[in-house]
C-alpha cells in the first residue's frame, strides 16, 4: 500500500505488478480528450526520480499488470477519445492492454467522501463476500441506494465495471 508521498510513479513502476489480485487507486483522474494518450492518474511527486507524477495511458501501455482487477477510483476515469475504428481510447484501454481484464471506472467526477463509502461495500461483497465482480458493485450501489446520505446517483451511479463481470 502507498499512501500520500510513497504513492509515486518511481514505487509503483518498481513493484511487481503481475504479483497483485486487485489494485486500487484512489486519486485524481485528468482525461485529455484532445491526446488520450496524456490522460493520466495524478501520484506524489518525487523530487530527482525522472518521474513527473502523472501515470500517463501511454506509460500504463507498456506495463505489466496481471491483477484481474483494478479500480480507477477517481473523477472521469472511464472517459477518452472516440476514434473511429477504435473505440474508446483512454485509461481503461490502456490497463486493459496492459493485461487486466476487469477496469472499474467513473463517468463523471465523484465524491470523496461517498466514493469511500461505495469502495468499502463493493470489496466487502467481493473478498468477504466472495460476489462476482458486476455483483459485488451493483450490490454495493443498492446500499448506497437506499443510504440516507447517499441515496442521489450522483453518488453511486458513475461507477461501472468496463470487461470481465466474473
Amino acid at each position: 500500500i502507498y499512501l500520500r508521498d510513497r504513492s509515486t510513479e518511481k514505487n509503483l513502476k518498481n513493484t511487481g505488478l503481475d504479483n497483485y489480485t486487485n489494485i486500487h487507486f484512489a486519486t485524481h483522474g485528468l482525461i485529455d480528450d484532445e491526446e488520450p494518450d496524456r490522460s493520466s492518474l495524478v501520484l506524489a511527486d518525487e523530487k530527482d526520480s525522472g518521474e513527473d507524477g502523472y501515470l500517463k495511458a501511454s506509460e500504463i501501455f507498456d506495463l505489466n499488470f496481471n491483477a484481474d482487477l483494478v479500480v480507477l477510483s477517481a473523477c472521469q476515469t472511464g472517459l477518452g477519445k472516440l476514434i473511429r475504428g477504435e473505440g474508446m481510447v483512454g485509461l481503461t484501454r490502456a490497463f486493459m492492454y496492459a493485461g487486466t481484464p476487469s477496469v472499474v471506472v467513473s463517468l463523471w467526477s465523484v465524491s470523496d467522501m461517498s466514493t469511500a463509502s461505495l469502495m468499502g461495500e463493493f470489496y466487502k461483497n467481493l473478498i468477504k463476500d466472495k460476489l462476482s465482480k458486476t455483483d459485488a458493485l451493483r450490490k454495493a450501489q443498492l446500499t448506497m441506494i437506499t443510504s440516507e446520505k447517499y441515496s442521489h446517483p450522483f453518488y453511486w451511479a458513475p461507477f461501472i465495471l468496463i470487461g470481465d463481470w466474473r
